[in-house]
């Protein structure tokens, strides 16, 4: 896991309720070695977020491809219809529809549509997409999937409303009945688990609820602030809590996120062989022998 959570936890106590104290602090410094896919995770600042969360889930995701045999997907194949995303500086993706490729990798979005008018390939803009979708013009969440499928180095994105022809009974049809093998075969799954629709977006607030939840709380302390090198400050916060149960926040969180109240995300979920949920305070990894 990854955000602005706390590196130390000092619990003692018996019996049904515990008591820890958390001290969390925003640094870039890495913590000790935590064992295998939680390496040396850093707290996330907002102010270095951007431009590490990329390296993160490529370090995450190399050593699941190194030791994980069970999470490499057998002979996988493209979707039928696939965004190109090209390079990090484009600001142009591109529909491509049963693209040949050697390099045959991509990134599936699960989010909640929610009510508002979502992008869509149509039988009537088909050529339009084709040509060139403005990524300025695409909603929050289809922006930072863009950014984070580029950012681990794949070229190709899968996003329902773009990939599958939204007013052709046909195209649903089929593509419906490999919706199984789309998530399965991703190379990567990004579930925008608190995002409530698609204008949210899930990277911008990667950290924010921690450090709200830290200044709002009673049994908070801020115990002071240290100026850093590069003239960014560091909080330190100490706050009292009950209960100690760190192994089990992955599933609670993930499990009470704003996407597992939707059944179809559940599937989408269940079916990935590796996966990142992006909640309000971090990245959370999974995948096939990690969970």
């Amino acid at each position: 896991m990854y955000g602005s959570a706390p590196n130390l936890r000092t619990c003692h106590g018996r019996g049904a309720r515990d008591a820890h104290i958390q001290i969390s602090y925003n640094t870039d410094a890495k913590p000790p070695q935590r064992g295998f896919l939680a390496p040396a995770r850093a707290p996330l600042s907002p102010q270095t977020r951007r431009g590490k969360y990329g390296a993160i889930l490529r370090s995450w995701i190399g050593s699941c491809a190194t030791l994980h045999a069970d999470c490499v997907a057998a002979g996988s194949t493209l979707p039928t219809g696939v965004l190109d995303v090209g390079d990090s500086e484009d600001a142009v993706i591109f529909l491509r529809l049963s693209p040949s490729a050697t390099d045959r990798r991509y990134v599936a979005l699960s989010h909640c549509w929610g009510s508002s008018a979502l992008p869509q390939a149509l039988t009537t803009n088909l050529e339009e997409r084709k040509i060139g979708i403005e990524v300025a013009s695409l909603l929050k969440n289809f922006q930072n999937a863009v950014s984070v499928t580029r950012s681990i180095g794949v070229r190709y994105l899968w996003i329902n409303s773009l990939c599958i022809l939204q007013d052709s009974t046909l195209d649903w049809e089929i593509e419906s009945s490999n919706m199984a093998e789309i998530y399965n075969n991703a190379y990567l799954v990004l579930a925008a688990s608190q995002a409530a629709d698609s204008t949210v977006g899930f990277i911008d607030r990667l950290g924010e609820d921690w450090r709200q939840s830290m200044l709002n709380s009673s049994n908070v302390t801020r115990i002071g602030q240290i100026r850093n090198p590069d003239s960014s400050v560091t909080e330190i916060f100490r706050r009292l809590l009950s209960g100690c149960f760190y192994n089990d926040r992955h599933h609670k969180v993930v499990i009470n996120s704003t996407l597992a109240q939707r059944a179809w995300a559940l599937q989408e979920n269940m079916l990935a062989r590796r996966i990142v949920h992006f909640t309000q305070s971090e990245m959370m990894w999974g995948c096939v022998e990690s969970l």
